[in-house]
């Protein structure tokens, strides 16, 4: 079995517990989220790390909504499996959030995409291996060499973007 560096937070989470936040983008994300555990677009490997996650910028800022790390298990998600990420300093490798779950392990690189492109308004981060191989070779993927969850995944990320 391949050994995954998957699964878990390598930013500083700067994370302050709070109730289940209430906001209509956060039932949107709940629905789609939903539908896409149902068809396996997200979930848990067998070794028991969770993959995939959804975002949706609150307004413009920095403002997102995230489904919390390690909740892609979880058959039907509710507001309690997502919180805000209010802040973050890419360069610091820092993120702020509060709810009643951490970010998603991928909420600075969701963060990156967000700050190089204000259209950008939501984000699905999916596991798809039909998908991927369709895809490889056909459009833009990110090296090998460059780690999940770290700085320079969402620098590499932020360039493609504004490339584009």
């Amino acid at each position: 079995m391949q050994d995954f560096d998957e699964g878990y937070i390598k930013y500083v989470c700067n994370w302050q517990l709070t109730p289940a936040l209430e906001d209509e983008k956060i039932n949107q994300l709940i629905h789609y989220r939903n539908q896409l555990r149902k068809m396996n677009l997200l979930g848990v490997y067998p070794n028991r790390i969770g993959f995939g996650n959804i975002s949706s910028r609150v307004f413009s800022g920095p403002d997102f909504y995230i489904s919390g790390t390690q909740t892609s298990a979880i058959l039907v998600a509710d507001e309690s499996h997502f919180c805000k990420v209010y802040n973050y300093d890419i360069g610091q490798n820092a993120l702020f959030c509060k709810g009643p779950v951490k970010a998603s392990s991928e909420a600075l690189t969701h963060a990156a995409m967000y700050d190089a492109d204000t259209t950008i308004n939501s984000i699905i981060h999916i596991h798809n291996p039909e998908y991927w191989r369709k895809l490889l070779f056909n459009i833009t993927t990110i090296p090998h060499d460059i780690a999940y969850g770290t700085i320079e995944l969402a620098n590499y990320i932020k360039n493609l973007i504004k490339e584009d």
